[in-house]
Formats: structure tokens, C-alpha cells, sequence
């Protein structure tokens, strides 16, 4: 198995570092997204932490996430780095059936595993400067293309979008099997996700 080179990437979230990223640029519809992350730990670590690898939409919206607990190369969590540990981490993110070929962005987010309370806040990403400078730490750019195939649904994606079954003829040869709406209402101006298969 031959793994890809990172190239020099750099995120600081004070306890841990990321220091090189690889990404696939391009990807179809109906595959996934294979990322890379190196990682350098600056300061005894107490606590264990997880990465989130998001792809989202012009809009901002995510559209995929995979989420991953950190740990080094002998499957050792964080509380168990040294300071100056480096290590390579490998994620997989599927693409959601149904994603419109169009430009998307990755993002990376860190946080700890045992956070009290509800949804887990990702970790602060410090500027040059150490001052807090938003959540998602911004990869760059995937763009996904049509699927050749759309039949196929290799990474069971479909099963994961709820659609509601329809099951109506549209036009002669053209059936709705199924559709999903993201709202039952909008305001002027939003957007309004439609999932047809």
C-alpha cells in the first residue's frame, strides 16, 4: 500500500498541531473522500481527543462528516503523547447519494472525547497572533463530479438520507421512487434542499 505525500499545512489548536494534509481534489458522486493528516502534539496532553473531517457546500452547509478518534501510529490515544509527538492519520468520508456535482470545501475540527453535555464544541483555532480564530481549521477545495454509475451505492449512503418513499410515474420511462424535503417551511431568500432518486 503506497500512501500519498502531505504537503506543509499548518492549524494550531495549542495542545495539538496539524502540520501537513493530503486530499483527493476531485471525487464522483457516488465515492468518498480520501484525507489525509499529520499531526504534532506541543504540551503533555490529559485528555483524548477526536477529528472531524467535514465537507461542506457553497452555503456552508455540511454535507458529509466522518468523525475519528486521535490517535499515533501504536493506536495510542492523546492523553498517552509525548510533547513533540508526530503522527500520520487517515480518514474516509463518504459522499452522501444525491450530492450535485459542484464545488465543495473540506474542513477539520478537533475535539475532546468525554465533553459533558450534549453536542461536543469543537477546540478553538489560534491565529499567528494565539488569539481564537473560529472552529474548522479550511483543507481547501473537492470537486466532485457526476457518478457514471448511479446505480451504485457502495459506501450505503442512500439508507442514510431518509427519503420518503413517492413511487409515482413522473413521465413515460421516468419514476419518482423517492424524495425528501430538509424543511417543512423556508423563508424567502434561504435555500430549501430537495433529494430526489
Amino acid at each position: 500500500m503506497q500512501f500519498p505525500d502531505l504537503s506543509p499545512a499548518f492549524a494550531d489548536y495549542e495542545l495539538l498541531q496539524i502540520t501537513g494534509s493530503y486530499w483527493q481534489p476531485a471525487v464522483s458522486s457516488d465515492g468518498a473522500i480520501a484525507v489525509a493528516l499529520r499531526w504534532h502534539s506541543t504540551v503533555p496532553i490529559t485528555e483524548r481527543y477526536k477529528v472531524a473531517v467535514i465537507l461542506k457546500d457553497s452555503y456552508g452547509r455540511e454535507v458529509s462528516d466522518v468523525n475519528s478518534l486521535l490517535v499515533d501510529e501504536r493506536g495510542r490515544p492523546t492523553e498517552e503523547w509525548l510533547p513533540g509527538t508526530d503522527t500520520e492519520n487517515y480518514y474516509v468520508l463518504p459522499i452522501p447519494l444525491g450530492t450535485p456535482p459542484l464545488p465543495h470545501t473540506l474542513h477539520v475540527a478537533l475535539y475532546a472525547e468525554n465533553e459533558m453535555g450534549g453536542r461536543a464544541v469543537p477546540l478553538d483555532l489560534l491565529s499567528e497572533a494565539g488569539a481564537p480564530s473560529g472552529k474548522h481549521f479550511r483543507l481547501g477545495p473537492v470537486g466532485i463530479h457526476a457518478s457514471r454509475l448511479p446505480q451504485r451505492n457502495p459506501y450505503s449512503t442512500r439508507a442514510q438520507l431518509g427519503l420518503n418513499p413517492v413511487g409515482k410515474q413522473a413521465a413515460e420511462g421516468l419514476v419518482l421512487d423517492a424524495a425528501l424535503v430538509d424543511a417543512v417551511s423556508a423563508q424567502p431568500g434561504n435555500p430549501l434542499l430537495v433529494t430526489l432518486l
